[in-house]
């Protein structure tokens, strides 16, 4: 068939004639692709490697004409049909097998063709005469046939005589657009939004183009009129407000005899919002069902894939967002979206479903429910303003958008020749650029560790077409040296502009040169190299080696460091910056040692001034503009010559700890997960009164799942290790919780994973990882643990009558004829009687003032205060009625509460404690079997003083510079210091003592930040 149709003049088939009830604009785009093709197999000039383009809105006859194309034009033999997911292959498989056909009532018994769809099941086969047949898959099963049944593919190459890919745009994959080239065939490609990547992916020649706006498709009553409702956006701060309001909608709008009544879409993100809601309108006994690829159909109204809406008889459709294909149904009138769509392309696909117009009734009416404030709104006025000027101008109106179209106007207007800043410079053209010559650069590198099987020309080429998907016109070059060098051209609109476009060019250098160990890199856009799926195997320079960059010698210092804290403390300063004339001449700080440097900066010997990006492998020297590219290659060469050189480094840079690689098991022992930031923020779906409330953060993990007991519930977990990452995964989890917050996603999961907000200890003792991120701490554990030497070490006071006891607040039997004092069997009655029934009441001296600021929102349990000597003392106590040797849990309670709080300690801090003006009444609050009360919280001076003076005068002692500022905490029944240090000294530590001492010496760290001492109170 080829070879006669090659052969032979293509004539142009009027099919208006062959098939009736087509519409006007069908037969207009029909026409279009066959004088296309009759241009493709007649040799035009210039079009054999490219595309011809059909756009339509949809729901305006799409299908048809990929129905008509592939099966009723006698000269197009072999059709092979792509499409970008199963579910649109299954439909357009029915569409162009009979379901179209049908519609327009044209029999499909006569037409020419066997329809073949090719499954991960079936096979693909090919007869000897292949002309009389269509073939329809997915995109993913064309790579496989190429990877892996090369001979098939080959017959494919050589037998399709037209190769149609629909909706294109969802993968504009440089990878599968490179093996479609290989179809030596006609190539057509239709979408319902024609943005840049359909353009940049097929070449699409302007010639060949067939545009129907939204516009004409409305004015043809081919489309229904969309009509955006404005919702409360309060309505959908809970799924259970959202379904009422929606629900409301629909009863006010349709009316409920009708026999096939309209239907609705709702747009979610993730699964569990997808359960939310269908649990909510299944409690207002609507129908509904959710569709989600991760979803078993293990209930009735879950789907994992798109079901048939002829047979399925729901109201209600709740879809991930991916799953748009098949939900192609003129029932479907309504769109309520309860999670955000960010991009217009999105929300265009999006509104296609409800906006089908089979019979073009007049009057017609889409609903689209607005509850984002307008965002929604103004996306899609700017889709009508864009669909405007698409009719005027046509092709035009994206195709200067390109990096083909736009930029290559640019360069032909360059000047020929220009005086620009002191030098006479001659036009640009790629062909006439020296590099050793042209070229002047920054003095900055990245330097990577080379990865396995690393290929320099592979690597360049990926890089090289990186760039041409993101838009770039890109030439390279090689100079001695195994140095490559691309320069590309770029374009974007203005980040000024929301609604209005203003195109702007910038050219970019990239350097690379392969060396023995490494790979040095540098490119002058910023891009991120080690985020690159090209690069992701690839490291930054080992610290040790990138630390020779800063050796000893004259003049040779620091005088920046910027510092990663790698401390476990929920309230802890996460990042911090010193600045001295010499960093080597400050005091070292109190937790130096938990510090990860991030960034130096100072002088080298030869006094250059020098930047060092430790987890970038960023080196950067100040230098006064830019050097040309011969100087550039040399200071690269002192760059090397330094890193691959035996000499020492700055003593300075031993002060602080070192980011450390994936170890070499990091299999999870046990994780203990932060809530910290939540606490107030997600509920239960069922009791949206009910905050979270997970009992055992901390967890051991087993054969990759852990259990944790949420608002009573337990709940398994699995967690993954995945590409140098922890991942967690928990359908029940998910399903439990809701957040009520904008600032977190719906999903608690989601927020774990995306925030990496857990601390997993692995099977590798040296490390943890915490905000994902691995690490090797200071502190030694295991054979390396030493008692006597250890800094938490120093904190500890032990008390038999306070460890042991297992009431904090006591019990309501004593405050039924007390109300004095706390029960003195309780940690409250052991401080507010200054440890008199201890070994230790010579810690608390004799105090000046001593408060009680327990319950609500507090800054201690107890205040204690002494002016001479000035002294101030934070208490924190906690019990528990179970005995533990050591509880990481309670720990985790007691010492989230204290580093919350010590911002109370700092100097110059104006802030006043919540509950001030309550110091001056009495203390009431749960205790065992009850609650009890005390007359007044301020327990001493018993002299009439109140709340605010107390704290005045507390604040001055507090911005004493000689005062001494302590937080004790008062452990009760939960932490042994024996079996605490015992286990830390053992080969194999209990998982929860470990955490038990970070939490601890976290602790300790951030009361150390603002000048104050720990003590913990517990048993021998």
């Amino acid at each position: 068939m080829r070879e006669k149709t090659e052969k032979r003049k293509i004539e142009m088939i009027p099919i208006s004639k062959r098939i009736d009830n087509l519409w006007d604009h069908q037969i207009e785009a029909i026409k279009e692709v066959q004088r296309y093709i009759k241009a493709y197999w007649n040799n035009r000039v210039g079009i054999k490697d490219k595309s011809a383009l059909v756009n339509m809105p949809t729901g305006s006859g799409k299908s048809g004409i990929i129905a008509v194309l592939a099966r009723c034009i006698p000269y197009i033999g072999l059709t092979v049909v792509l499409t970008p997911r199963i579910s649109l292959r299954n439909q357009l498989y029915r569409d162009i097998q009979w379901r179209f056909f049908t519609h327009i009532k044209h029999s499909s018994d006569n037409l020419p063709k066997t329809i073949q769809k090719v499954e991960k099941s079936s096979k693909l086969v090919l007869a000897d005469s292949p002309d009389n047949l269509v073939v329809v898959m997915t995109i993913q099963m064309l790579k496989s046939l190429f990877k892996g049944r090369k001979e098939i593919f080959k017959l494919l190459s050589e037998q399709t005589s037209l190769l149609i890919v629909d909706e294109g745009h969802y993968e504009p994959a440089f990878e599968w657009s490179k093996i479609i080239r290989k179809i030596k065939a006609p190539k057509v490609i239709f979408t319902a939004t024609p943005y840049r990547n359909d353009l940049k992916v097929f070449d699409v020649h302007s010639d060949y183009i067939y545009i129907l706006t939204f516009q004409e498709a409305l004015n043809g009553d081919y489309l229904r009129k969309v009509r955006v409702i404005e919702r409360p956006s309060k309505m959908r701060m809970s799924p259970k407000d959202f379904v009422n309001d929606t629900i409301d909608f629909y009863n006010s709008t349709f009316s409920h005899s009708d026999k096939d009544p309209p239907r609705v879409i709702i747009r979610c993100d993730d699964s569990a919002s997808i359960r939310h809601l269908a649990m909510a309108f299944r409690r207002r006994r609507k129908s509904v069902i959710g569709i989600h690829d991760t979803f078993k159909e293990t209930d009735g109204w879950e789907h994992k894939r798109v079901p048939d809406p002829k047979e399925e008889e729901a109201i209600f459709w709740i879809h991930q967002f991916k799953l748009l294909e098949g939900i192609d149904d003129s029932r479907f009138q309504v769109l309520a979206i309860y999670e955000k769509i960010r991009t217009g392309r999105s929300l265009v696909q999006q509104v296609g479903r409800i906006i089908r117009n089979p019979r073009r009734l007049k009057g017609e009416k889409a609903y689209f429910l607005e509850h984002w404030d307008g965002h929604h709104t103004e996306l899609w006025d700017q889709y009508l303003r864009f669909d405007i000027i698409l009719k005027k101008i046509g092709f035009n109106a994206f195709f200067l958008s390109t990096g083909r179209g736009f930029l290559n106007k640019l360069i032909e207007n360059q000047p020929k020749i220009s005086y620009v800043e002191g030098r006479f410079r001659s036009e640009f053209e790629f062909k006439n650029i020296k590099p050793e010559e042209d070229i002047q650069l920054p003095l900055k590198v990245n330097l990577f560790e080379k990865p396995n099987n690393f290929d320099i020309d592979k690597f360049v080429n990926n890089i090289k077409n990186h760039y041409k998907r993101n838009d770039r016109i890109v030439e390279d070059y090689e100079v001695p040296n195994k140095v490559h060098i691309i320069i590309s051209i770029r374009c974007s609109s203005n980040r000024f502009l929301r609604n209005h476009i203003f195109m702007e060019a910038d050219l970019h250098v990239t350097i690379i040169q392969e060396l023995q160990e490494y790979i040095c890199l540098y490119d002058s856009s910023g891009l991120s190299w080690i985020t690159l799926r090209e690069f992701e195997m690839a490291f930054s320079l080992k610290v040790e080696k990138m630390k020779r960059l800063f050796n000893p010698g004259r003049n040779a210092k620091l005088t920046r460091v910027s510092l990663k804290n790698s401390n476990l403390g929920t309230s802890s300063i996460r990042s911090r910056t010193i600045i001295a004339k010499s960093i080597k001449a400050t005091v070292p700080g109190f937790d130096d040692y938990a510090q990860i440097c991030t960034i130096a900066e100072g002088y080298t010997p030869g006094s250059v001034r020098r930047y060092v990006g430790f987890s970038r492998g960023r080196v950067s020297d100040t230098i006064s503009g830019y050097v040309p590219l011969s100087k550039y290659l040399i200071w690269l060469k002192k760059i090397q010559d330094a890193v691959e050189s035996g000499k020492t480094t700055l003593s300075v840079l031993s002060r602080y700890s070192l980011e450390t690689k994936v170890p070499a098991k990091p299999f999870p022992r046990s994780i203990l997960l932060d809530l910290g930031d939540i606490e107030e923020s997600y509920v239960l779906v069922k009791d949206e009164d009910q905050l979270i409330e997970i009992e055992d953060t901390c967890a051991n993990v087993e054969n990759g799942k852990f259990k944790i007991i949420a608002n009573n519930q337990e709940i398994e977990v699995e967690i993954k290790f995945d590409n140098n990452r922890y991942y967690l995964t928990s359908c029940d989890l998910d399903s439990l919780y809701i957040c009520k917050s904008e600032s977190f996603p719906k999903s608690i999961v989601r927020y774990f994973n995306k925030m990496q907000s857990f601390l997993v200890l692995p099977e590798d003792l040296t490390t943890i990882y915490v905000s994902g991120q691995f690490y090797s701490p200071a502190m030694k554990i295991g054979s390396k643990f030493n008692v006597t030497t250890y800094e938490l070490g120093n904190c500890f006071i032990t008390d038999e009558t306070i460890g042991n006891c297992a009431s904090e607040k006591g019990n309501a039997t004593y405050y039924q004829n007390h109300t004095d004092n706390w029960d003195p069997n309780s940690l409250f009655g052991i401080i507010s009687r200054l440890g008199d029934t201890t070994n230790v009441s010579s810690e608390f001296g004799d105090p000046t003032f001593i408060i009680c600021d327990d319950a609500g929102i507090e800054i201690a349990d107890f205040l204690l205060c002494t002016i001479k000597p000035p002294k101030v003392v934070f208490i924190h106590a906690k019990a528990s009625s179970t005995r533990y040797s050591c509880s990481a849990s309670n720990l985790h309670d007691v010492c989230a509460q204290t580093v919350k709080n010590l911002g109370y300690l700092a100097m110059f801090n104006n802030r006043r404690p919540s509950k001030l003006n309550s110091w001056d009444g009495p203390w009431t609050a749960k205790v065992d079997g009850g609650t009890g009360t005390v007359e007044k919280r301020i327990h001493k001076p018993e002299s009439i003083e109140n709340g605010p003076s107390i704290w005045r005068k507390i604040r001055r002692i507090i911005n004493n510079p000689m005062v001494d500022k302590d937080v004790w905490l008062f452990l009760g029944n939960f932490l042994s210091k024996n079996y605490f240090e015992t286990e830390l000294a053992k080969n194999n530590p209990k998982p929860h003592v470990i955490q038990a001492a970070y939490l601890l010496h976290a602790t300790m760290t951030d009361v150390a930040s603002v000048g104050g001492k720990l003590r913990i109170f517990c048993k021998a």
